[in-house]
């Protein structure tokens, strides 16, 4: 009884040392009350004598050699700054553990593909459609009345040349066909090399967190062998420590289970993994999942997007109707072994054949490719949707893994709190400081340290995932840097992608012929963040134009209320635009975009200077009425406005739709809207036609290529039924 006072008193609740001294004089004496004398006195001194040797022994303040001491002293060797505190770092490091396809060497099967094509191209190539045709036929015993039998032997020699189906001109069709055959099975075979990819990156995901795993536990094993150590010297005197040696013990067993399996298969991983994109030593950033642009990741398919263009290309030049018209030529020597009376007979004979079947003016027969083609965007219409399906599954328990790293931290902070008030009680007051209690902290500050690196393992492998549907993409498009203190970003706030937003002109007539829920769909595929749209001037226009609005409120597209009369030049620009607003009212409207061009009127060729000076005047107008509804203002103006008209421009409006329509290439646009963007900066935006483009490929490369040195970032597309044509 007497060493539990003595465990409980100084290793578990530290009452002071007079308090321990009072305890025991009250045990001592006990025995000396009522009844005290019928106990036997030998019994009483020897507990005194034991009270004491335990007391200057074992429990006196400041004696090195007692277990508390060396608790203490344990204590403080580790618990200063265990582990250094979460900072933001720099995402760039991220792609070295999930590189997308197209960055990745190609191996071998690519090459032998490459070959493969390349040199049946070339045998298809060689071929001119030209062929040696020698034709011999002998007759035994003919007689001049058999049939008009009047040679012995025929033979016919010479060549055949096919110029069009089967010849010069389908095998040149068809060796462009195989070029494309080649493409499309090495974009599938890049493709389907992602599982590959994503096998060797989550290996290298598990080799990395596990060594640091395995770092800590080394420290949490340490701290605890030495605790053992100390308690197995003590627990001969204080029995009752027992419990928290055998406590530690389990602790220990655990810590070293973990050590083997995350070291075992490390070991087995050794030479296997990817060493240069492991680093061990340094930390690993911490990212959120930027939604909204993996959504308008989703809705693009770079390799079945070419795969359904090259297909398209195979389809037209296989199908063309130089492949199903024949045309061809011969030259031939003719010899003939007449009858015995008869002069035999040579001669040369040249010969053009045609031939056309009818079926080919069939428009059924027609239309078979452009059905396939649509069935094949169909097809790739619903692996979308599954796509994001999947995609979306993946960012809820992605989000989830997210908030379990928080709650780690969260503790964790509440844990270094407690190590801080520990620290000043041994400073201030040795006798009132709990070492045990102490080391359990600093031990479950390590247990969540090993929670933290778990849930960060998952939400590099969940991201793994998320790459896997995305192979091509680079994971830098749409995740985005975190810390644990802030709550995951909603959808309404997601940032731009990092080329820049989408903005889209769309027309009344659009409005007129489309449904508002396809319009909308659209553009969530299309990834627009915002569009000019024109209400239109007929009260069923007026209402559909309200309808689509809040179809596109309710997805997080802006709207612009497009302006695009020209005739407002000539009269109350602002009394005409309370009219309209006022039709509108109920609209939530994000600005008024005015698309009025003072270049393409008559009178701009008779008199410039004056017009432009109305145009001015009604620009610093509308600026002012839109300061009193507090909408923004947006102008649209082509490439060669004065700069004084520019600079009023950027005095009054909050955008500049600068029209780069007709303007073949990056680096002419450029040069031609230099004074432009120097003026307006992040006010300006370039707007693209999609008529001059005829693959959407080809304007998404030439707006990735504008978006470094366009401050704005922000891009126009004319028109919503123009970009259709080209991305369907």
């Amino acid at each position: 009884m007497l060493d539990n006072i003595i465990i409980n008193e100084k290793l578990r609740r530290n009452v002071r040392f007079d308090d321990i001294k009072m305890r025991i004089v009250t045990f001592i004496c006990k025995p000396f009350g009522k009844h005290g004398m019928k106990r036997n006195l030998k019994s009483v001194l020897m507990g005194l004598m034991a009270c004491l040797s335990v007391l200057f022994a074992l429990a006196q303040p400041g004696s090195s050699n007692s277990a508390v001491d060396q608790l203490s002293n344990l204590w403080l060797q580790h618990a200063s700054n265990p582990f250094p505190k979460l900072s933001v770092l720099n995402l760039e490091v991220v792609p070295s553990l999930w590189p997308d396809v197209n960055s990745a060497k190609s191996p071998e099967i690519l090459q032998q593909i490459e070959q493969y094509y390349n040199q049946k191209s070339k045998a298809v190539r060689a071929d001119y459609g030209l062929s040696w045709n020698t034709n011999i036929i002998q007759n035994f015993d003919p007689q001049p009345s058999e049939e008009n039998l009047f040679y012995k032997a025929k033979t016919t020699t010479g060549f055949n040349w096919d110029i069009l189906a089967g010849g010069l001109v389908a095998n040149g069709f068809e060796s462009k066909a195989l070029v494309n055959e080649k493409n499309i099975e090495l974009l599938t075979a890049t493709e389907n090399r992602n599982q590959s990819i994503s096998y060797w990156s989550k290996n290298n995901v598990l080799f990395l967190f596990n060594a640091q795993k395995v770092q800590v536990l080394e420290k949490k094993k340490k701290v605890l062998q030495d605790e053992i150590v100390i308690l197995k010297q003590a627990v001969s005197l204080y029995p009752a420590l027992n419990d928290e040696l055998y406590k530690v013990y389990e602790q220990l067993m655990e810590t070293n289970g973990q050590i083997q399996t995350y070291r075992g298969f490390n070991d087995g991983m050794e030479g296997l993994v990817q060493s240069s994109s492991v680093n061990i030593s340094n930390s690993w950033p911490l990212f959120d999942i930027n939604v909204k642009a993996l959504r308008m990741l989703c809705n693009n398919h770079p390799v079945q997007d070419r795969q359904l263009m090259l297909q398209e290309e195979n389809d037209a030049w296989r199908k063309h109707w130089i492949n199903e018209v024949g045309l061809s030529y011969s030259f031939k020597y003719n010899y003939f072994d007449l009858q015995d009376n008869m002069r035999d007979r040579a001669f040369i004979s040249m010969g053009l054949n045609a031939n056309v079947p009818l079926r080919i003016f069939n428009k059924d027969y027609q239309s078979l490719s452009s059905l396939k083609l649509q069935k094949a965007k169909s097809q790739l219409q619903v692996q979308t949707e599954l796509k994001w399906t999947q995609v979306s599954a993946l960012v809820y328990e992605y989000r989830y893994k997210l908030k379990q790293y928080a709650v780690a931290v969260g503790r964790q902070d509440l844990l270094r709190q407690q190590l801080e008030t520990f620290g000043e009680q041994a400073k201030v007051n040795t006798e009132y400081f709990q070492p045990l209690e102490a080391l359990n902290v600093l031990l479950n500050l390590w247990n969540l340290e090993i929670e933290k690196l778990d849930a960060q393992q998952q939400l590099y492998l969940k991201l793994g995932d998320i790459h896997g549907l995305l192979p091509e993409e680079n994971v830098l498009q749409y995740i985005r840097s975190w810390s644990p203190y802030e709550e995951p970003i909603s959808f309404q706030s997601e940032e731009k992608v990092l080329t820049g937003s989408r903005n889209m002109y769309m027309w009344s007539k659009s409005i007129a012929q489309r449904e508002p829920e396809f319009i909308t769909e659209k553009l969530l595929q299309w990834g627009i963040q915002e569009v000019y749209l024109s209400a239109g001037n007929g009260a069923e226009q007026v209402q559909r134009f309200k309808t689509l609005c809040n179809e596109l409120q309710k997805k997080d597209i802006s709207v612009h209320l497009l302006i695009g009369h020209n005739q407002w030049l000539e009269g109350d620009a602002v009394a005409k635009m309370d009219s309209v607003w006022k039709k509108l009212n109920g609209v939530l409207l994000a600005g008024v975009h005015i698309d009025i061009e003072p270049h393409t009127m008559e009178a701009y060729k008779l008199d410039k200077d004056s017009l432009m000076s109305r145009y001015s005047q009604m620009v610093v107008q509308l600026h002012n009425w839109a300061d009193s509804k507090a909408v923004s203002l947006g102008f649209a103006i082509p490439l060669y406005y004065d700069t004084k008209v520019l600079n009023v421009l950027k005095d009054n409006s909050d955008e500049i739709v600068v029209m780069a329509y007709e303007t073949t290439g990056v680096e002419a646009i450029q040069r031609r809207s230099e004074e432009e963007l120097n003026v307006f900066g992040d006010k300006a935006t370039i707007a693209l036609s999609a008529k001059d483009y005829k693959l959407r490929q080809d304007m998404e490369k030439d707006m990735q290529a504008m978006a470094p040195w366009l401050k704005s970032k922000r891009f126009a597309i004319h028109d919503f039924e123009s970009y259709l044509q080209i991305n369907p």
